[in-house]
């Protein structure tokens, strides 16, 4: 059996620093929010309710603006006051087995620049002594309103009083139909906490769970995905009793526990419950008896990623499955390898998938046994009754060097303003200390700023390292951007030359008139498995989303892909469609992930009517536009798009933006008149010429090709590529740099389709 699931260490050291570095939640635990938690009797009575309900994790209320933890003679100061102060009150906690943790609530206000009253509270929690950790609460407006800066001032204030504490994010608005920005909180906290909250607000208990499972499912995804987070992090779902006096549905006995006996059989590892204040005596007893209907299976491993007598790179890690969750306790000590190698075990969210990463490489050509004894037990405390055993070998040392297989943009291309470039290696390498080794400079050799925009390795052992300009860079201008010598490959080889490409910034404005932004809900879009074209992939992997990463707005819609045969397609279809009988042209602007598939655009209402686009050989923001005359769009109606892989494509799996799809907008990148279609195929003198160091060839398509345009020189020696992919119709112009070429003659050739011509044009230096 092939692997079928392999991490790099480059991104296992980022899980481990994520994961293994700080305290975690109750695995297994019932949790209880209580609000004003002086309002609620004595400690000792407190704790003995709780004891009994089975709760072993409390979110405590330290402060938002009714509520100050710091404000003396209010509140939780005094109330804890009389047990000895708060670290007193959670030396109690702790004494019963239950881990306190506090709740910070954020609102979607500047109450942390300048030092507000929040950012008060902030400073004293920040040193309670035997805290668990923090749950920071964050409205859904916090991030749209251009709080991002203040976020990262809060996380990063909480992060250094406490490096190693657990940091959690929540929210008290309900997951379902509601997009979630808060992308600055995630980078740093430790777990995501989806919430139904005031649950079965729906017509039935099943409505509300599976619209909280299925929308936070799909949102965990397309964080992974954007790199916000860099693995799946332990989940807690919320439910809730009917304090807040909903009238749409009346909560019965028993519908709490069916709520959360949804979601342990689902895979969840607890369940918490808001809120202690609002808790009577029916929904209390159908809290407590929740978890006890649940079939509790003895744990057996159900699947590995290898098979006995495979052989893996001594890079690679290993994956093993389970029918149940596991305790991550029980299995770190009943876990052993031969011969022994230092390592973590890191679980996805349900505790059912662990992998084992090494602290180091293993050793090549050697036999390696790894073995779960019976000491090991679910989440729940039970036993495995068999032991596990699996047997593999690691090849040799792969002495090649990395090397650059892709570039975006391509040298002498073009990108737009933001711009982003990206370099594909053929094997895995250390990202550790990547960003030194890339030098971005314009073309009078000033340095650019950028920041990392994704350093992975993946799941096929390519590396991808992404950046990004920080600032707009100015439009007509050249920039070069070099990877230096010495990425190092896990095997310790090192690249042995530069690898470079100078492009030149677009002022492309698509002009046109946007018929769907993103800026609303996703409406009639749907899910990639409703689309009758989609085949050959991973439906669970391949998702359609609103996301925050814009070509204008605020929002964007991301199409995740995971193909499982070599013919797949991926097609995402709006089912009311957009009526674009009346327009000229049809575009949208994509934000490519260089994979080398295809990009179709669907048109059609009852058939569907499959028009190829582009090949995805660029990263970063593209526009991609066609004129209707020019494609066979019967019905003109857009339904949506689709990536189909192709033979020779980089990757199997990966992700494409979309933004402000426009009818009567630009088609090629030079901004022509919409009516000012070629009738001909053409090919222009460059200009200037002679030339010293650039100059611009220009060209027109009557229609849609696959366009060559290379440079030779007097012998008839091929020096530069600057074309060789399929264009649209149009106009179409591209610089052409001889700066590192001698003064003299040279010639360039277009060609397109049948139509093949070739001019004459002189370097003087």
């Amino acid at each position: 059996m092939k692997i079928s699931t392999r991490l790099s260490l480059t991104l296992l050291f980022s899980l481990l620093l994520s994961v293994q570095s700080h305290a975690s939640i109750p695995t297994t635990a019932k949790g209880m929010w209580i609000w004003q938690i002086w309002t609620h009797g004595t400690l000792n009575s407190m704790i003995t309710t709780l004891e009994s309900g089975g709760v072993t994790w409390i979110a405590v209320k330290l402060g938002d603006s009714n509520s100050f933890y710091d404000a003396t003679g209010t509140g939780l100061y005094n109330w804890a006051a009389t047990y000895g102060g708060f670290a007193a009150v959670i030396d109690s906690f702790h004494t019963h087995g239950i881990k306190v943790y506090g709740w910070q609530y954020v609102y979607g206000t500047s109450k942390w620049s300048g030092g507000g009253t929040e950012a008060g509270v902030t400073n004293e929690i920040l040193d309670i002594h035997g805290i668990d950790g923090f749950i920071i609460d964050a409205e859904v407006e916090f991030e749209a309103s251009g709080m991002t800066a203040v976020a990262a001032q809060y996380l990063n204030a909480v992060r250094a009083a406490h490096p190693n504490s657990f940091v959690a994010l929540t929210s008290f608005a309900r997951v379902t139909g509601q997009p979630i920005p808060w992308t600055t909180f995630l980078s740093q906290c430790n777990a995501n906490m989806p919430q139904a909250y005031w649950a079965l607000r729906p017509t039935s208990v099943s409505s509300e769970f599976n619209a909280m499972r299925n929308d936070f499912e799909s949102w965990e995804r397309t964080w992974i995905n954007q790199g916000y987070i860099s693995s799946i992090k332990p989940i807690v779902p919320i439910g809730c009793e009917n304090s807040q006096g909903e009238t749409t549905y009346q909560m019965r006995y028993g519908d709490i526990q069916q709520f959360c006996d949804s979601c342990l059989s689902s895979g969840y590892a607890g369940v918490s419950l808001w809120d202690y204040t609002g808790m009577d005596t029916m929904n209390w007893r159908d809290y407590s008896n929740s978890w006890q209907n649940v079939p509790r299976p003895t744990p057996e491993v159900t699947s590995a990623s290898i098979s006995s007598g495979d052989t893996l790179q001594v890079f690679d890690s290993l994956k093993v499955s389970f029918n149940t969750g596991i305790d991550a306790g029980s299995l770190d000590s009943s876990f052993t390898i031969t011969p022994h190698v230092d390592g973590k075990l890191i679980m996805n969210p349900d505790f059912t998938n662990w992998i084992f990463a090494p602290d180091t490489l293993l050793a090549p050509s050697t036999n390696y046994t790894i073995t779960i004894n019976t000491s090991a037990t679910s989440i729940i405390g039970t036993p495995m009754n068999n032991p596990y055993s699996l047997s593999f070998s690691t090849g040799p040392v792969d002495t090649a060097a990395p090397g650059v297989i892709a570039l975006s943009p391509a040298d002498g291309g073009t990108s737009v303003s933001k711009a982003y470039v990206e370099f594909i290696l053929n094997q895995p390498v250390n990202m550790s200390n990547i960003s030194s080794r890339i030098n971005f400079v314009d073309s009078t050799g000033k340095a650019v700023s950028f920041s990392g925009d994704q350093f992975r390795v993946t799941p096929n052992n390519l590396s991808i390292i992404a950046i990004r300009a920080t600032n707009s860079l100015t439009p007509g201008m050249r920039y070069t951007v070099t990877l230096s010598p010495g990425v190092t490959s896990y095997y310790g080889v090192q690249t042995r030359k530069p690898y470079s490409t100078t492009f030149t910034v677009s002022s492309i404005q698509s002009g046109g008139s946007v018929i769907e932004g993103f800026e609303s809900s996703r409406g009639a879009w749907q899910q990639p498995s409703a689309s009758p074209l989609t085949h050959g992939v991973d439906s669970a992997s391949s998702t359609f989303n609103i996301t925050y990463k814009p070509y204008d707005g605020f929002q964007s819609a991301a199409l995740q892909y995971q193909f499982d045969s070599s013919n797949g397609v991926c097609a995402e279809e709006n089912s009311q469609g957009f009526d674009i009988a009346s327009s000229g042209s049809f575009g949208m602007w994509v934000f490519g992930d260089n994979s080398g598939n295809e990009l179709d655009f669907i048109f059609g209402s009852t058939s569907n009517n499959v028009v190829p686009i582009d090949t995805i050989n660029w990263y970063g923001w593209k526009y991609i536009g066609m004129w209707r005359s020019n494609a066979d769009t019967s019905t003109a109606l857009f339904k949506g798009l689709a990536i189909k892989r192709l033979p020779n494509s980089m990757l199997s799996s990966g992700t494409i933006y979309l933004d402000d799809i426009q009818v009567n907008g630009i088609v090629t990148g030079i901004g022509e008149n919409l009516a000012d279609v070629p009738n001909s195929f053409t090919l222009d003198q460059n200009y200037p010429n002679p030339f010293n160091p650039t100059t611009v060839i220009s060209f027109q398509l009557k229609k849609a090709a696959r366009v060559s345009l290379r440079v030779y020189d007097v012998l008839g020696r091929e020096v530069a590529t600057l074309v060789n992919e399929r264009e649209d119709v149009g106009s179409h112009a591209v610089t052409f740099n001889g700066d590192n070429l001698s003064s003299g003659v040279y010639f360039y050739r277009l060609e397109a389709g049948s139509y093949i011509a070739t001019k004459k044009m002189l370097l003087v230096k």
